[in-house]
């Protein structure tokens, strides 16, 4: 199954708007580096989350696995896609952490998630596939 057939062209225009949305909501204090993600939920419904950097490292957060926390709070657990957004002139790809968090709650009918990555400009995406970034992702 072809990962883009579950998301539409305006599912990605909404996900692109909730990600820039919490792009703006980022706090990096230290790096100034800002991240903004959406991710689409089986339900239809968007959900978007922004980076929170700590001093300490391991207190922060990626915008990935906020958006994912942000809907698993509201009953959402399965995703076909995800949308990332930052402020750099390249897209951004999600770290393997975000990668292996993502796997957890990929979408069981594909069995894999679609991952939006964008420059900044929603005519700028790269469509990829979560196995693709993460071909051995640990599950049980």
């Amino acid at each position: 199954m072809d990962l883009r057939e579950k998301v539409t062209q305006d599912d990605i225009r909404l996900m692109f708007k909730e990600a820039k949305s919490a792009l703006s909501q980022a706090y990096a204090p230290l790096t100034h580096f800002h991240v903004g993600a959406a991710v689409l939920a089986n339900t239809g419904k968007i959900y978007r989350g922004c980076n929170i950097q700590d001093p300490i490292i391991d207190l922060g957060i990626c915008a990935e696995r906020a958006a994912l926390a942000h809907a698993i709070s509201f009953g959402a657990h399965y995703f076909p896609a995800v949308l990332i957004v930052g402020e750099k002139e390249k897209p951004l790809y999600p770290c393997g952490v975000c990668c292996q968090a993502l796997l957890s709650f990929r979408d069981p009918a594909s069995d894999d998630m679609l991952v939006i990555v964008t420059k900044n400009k929603e005519e700028e995406t790269q469509f990829l596939s979560l196995r693709q970034l993460l071909p051995h992702g640990f599950t049980l």
